[in-house]
């Protein structure tokens, strides 16, 4: 029971390590800048210039020795048993690389938790949204394992460790592997074997960044070149990483670890392979697969045929179950080099129809969402259903912008400056007017009524 509620760790992190601040006014996409910890780094490499093994970085190793280290000392304890002496039933192991900025690890696990949330509690206020994400308890080494007494807590052989028992722990559900800018975990020897763990223990494995699970990314228009290229960046690090080649700070353990791994039979697409070998395909292909549909989005065909190559399936789909295909056609055109690329590896033509319409389905303005949406539910019959489940997340998600909406436009007393949102559910005059006819109606009651009107209008469309 040494799960860190996560709600503990961000108060943890304003607390002292430095600042949370929503992007853009997003509640539910923040961005964590470590700079108290930067300050703090600053002044121990200051003071102990030309003394100490290595200057400290705002990493996790710097959190242990100026903050964790600290603050567990009087009690001996670790740092989750600290803020919670009744502990908390871990749901998600977090596998991750000390060196990785300690903000960028904060803020990729927030945004997964965040994003998590947001499923669960489909359609919900964005305060209860964050409220569910801070109460994720995650296994965060540093801070589960106590640091006093680590030679103890980890065993004389892997089944005794605590990262094993966490990871077969049927209350773990999830392994989230937190990918930063140099891909560092996936160069590491224990976040591989944490990765083999997961495999052989059946676990969901979560590639999870900055922005976000990497299956969820879904850039909006201000940020898309960012995150397109930062993508890119990503699967170009992975044609780097070989399991054989990956380092730890123990020796022993590193022996250990090619030791284990040695022994693994592949399957599925590393079918045949054995021990490492196997182990780098499976790693590839789901990095691999899990990124077609947005190197499709790029364009990048060259890309595109590297990550086929990697193991990825053809028909892969992102959590909006919309094809690689499908992307390349719409945005680039059927005959686009990233469209023929998809369709030379065998990717199902269908994928291709009402492709256009299909991504106009979650674009920017209301209007054109809806409009979408008809044009790919009045398609023929075997074409509707090839896009069908696309379309229920587009329904479900043009509900939820247009709730957002007229929540705004409530806290804002009915704005007059009815934007594209609100002209999709024609709210530039109406909830003024309906407001002032009838005081005793709530805006609520007008929210309900235009949720229901926009919901009927959309089920007539399916039917």
């Amino acid at each position: 029971n040494r799960g860190v509620r996560l709600g503990d760790l961000l108060d943890f992190f304003e607390r002292e390590v430095g600042e949370i601040i929503p992007e853009s006014g997003d509640d539910l996409k923040h961005v964590c800048l470590p700079t108290k910890l930067a300050r703090l780094c600053t002044r121990f490499n200051l003071r102990n210039r030309g003394t100490a093994p290595f200057e400290l970085t705002p990493n996790l190793y710097a959190v242990e020795a100026l903050l964790i280290r600290p603050m567990t000392e009087p009690s001996r304890l670790s740092a989750a048993e600290l803020w919670r002496p009744t502990g908390g039933l871990i749901e998600a192991f977090v596998s991750h690389c000390w060196i990785e900025d300690f903000g960028e690890f904060c803020q990729s696990t927030y945004r997964y938790a965040l994003h998590a949330a947001s499923k669960r509690l489909h359609g919900a206020p964005s305060a209860e949204v964050v409220q569910r994400a801070r109460d994720l308890c995650v296994y965060v080494c540093a801070f589960s394992n106590n640091q006093w007494n680590l030679s103890a807590e980890l065993g004389n052989n892997i089944e005794d460790s605590p990262f094993y028992k966490v990871l077969k722990a049927d209350t773990t559900a999830t392994v989230i592997m937190n990918m930063d800018q140099m891909g560092a975990l996936l160069f590491r020897a224990w976040c591989n074997f944490e990765f083999y763990f997961s495999h052989e223990l059946s676990k969901e494995v979560v590639l999870n960044t900055r922005f976000g699970p990497l299956r969820e990314i879904n850039a909006e228009k201000d940020s898309e070149k960012l995150i397109q290229a930062w993508i890119v960046h990503v699967f170009e690090l992975l044609q780097d990483v070989d399991i054989r080649l990956a380092r730890a700070t123990s020796k022993e353990d590193l022996v250990m670890i090619q030791h284990r791994i040695s022994g693994f039979t592949g399957t599925g697409v590393a079918e045949g392979l054995l021990g490492a070998e196997a182990l780098n395909r499976l790693l590839k292909s789901m990095i691999a697969d899990q990124v077609l549909p947005l190197l499709a989005r790029v364009g990048n065909a060259s890309a595109l045929q590297r990550a086929l190559d990697c193991g990825a399936t053809p028909d892969a789909e992102d959590s909006r179950q919309v094809r690689a295909l499908t992307y390349a056609v719409a945005l680039h055109g059927a005959s686009s080099a990233a469209a023929r690329v998809l369709l030379d590896s065998g990717a199902d033509p269908a994928a291709a129809n009402a492709a256009a319409s299909v991504v106009a389905m979650f674009g920017e303005g209301a209007k054109d969402r809806k409009r979408a949406i008809r044009q790919v539910l009045a398609l023929p019959a075997g074409q509707r259903e090839f896009h069908q489940r696309a379309a229920k997340v587009a329904q479900d998600e043009h509900a939820i912008r247009v709730r957002a909406a007229l929540e705004q436009l409530a806290v804002n007393s009915w704005a007059t400056a009815a934007n594209d949102e609100q002209d999709s559910v024609a709210l530039a005059a109406t909830p003024v007017v309906a407001l002032a006819d009838a005081p005793e109606r709530t805006a609520s009651d007008v929210l309900g009524e235009r949720l229901t009107d926009e919901s009927v209008e959309l089920m007539a469309a399916a039917a």
